[in-house]
């Protein structure tokens, strides 16, 4: 894994790089003061990451950055995920909205979480589908299902 910031005159990027290039995690903070998280909005740095193709000022951050960032903006949620870990249990059958390919596969939407599908089921991006819950992914407040 890999670590970046990239800072040009308005945003600041932090980027979790994964062993084949991708972005796995990705934070924004903007000029304006508020900050998205790739876990709850479509903000992920898309196809390989290449160092020649960035612009603005990239530097390698530790994980423990990366990961103290993250974990601090990502706490602000814990009660409502926590709600709906208590609410939603493996093998619940649940409804999500298809919302973006991501690297690690397609994400849905379900009551302002995102769902990483891992399923087979053909899916049309913004129609619904529904899957069975398999997990819950605490790093990324993300549900798990399949067929």
């Amino acid at each position: 894994m890999r670590f970046l910031s990239i800072s040009d005159e308005k945003d600041q990027y932090l980027i979790e790089i994964n062993e084949k290039g991708f972005a796995s995690r990705q934070i924004v903070f903007s000029e304006d003061g508020t900050c998205h998280i790739s876990c709850f909005e479509d903000c992920l740095a898309e196809g390989q990451i290449k160092d020649s193709d960035m612009g603005g000022e990239v530097k390698e951050i530790s994980e423990q950055e990366f990961e103290s960032d993250w974990n601090d903006i990502v706490s602000r949620y814990k009660y409502e995920w926590e709600a709906i870990k208590l609410k939603n249990h493996i093998d619940d059958v649940i409804t999500g909205d298809f919302k973006c390919y991501y690297p690690q596969g397609k994400i849905f939407t379900y009551n302002h979480f995102f769902v990483l599908y891992k399923g087979r089921k053909e899916a049309k991006l913004h129609t619904e589908l529904e899957m069975r819950i398999i997990g819950f992914d605490d790093k990324n407040m993300w549900i798990v299902a399949d067929d």
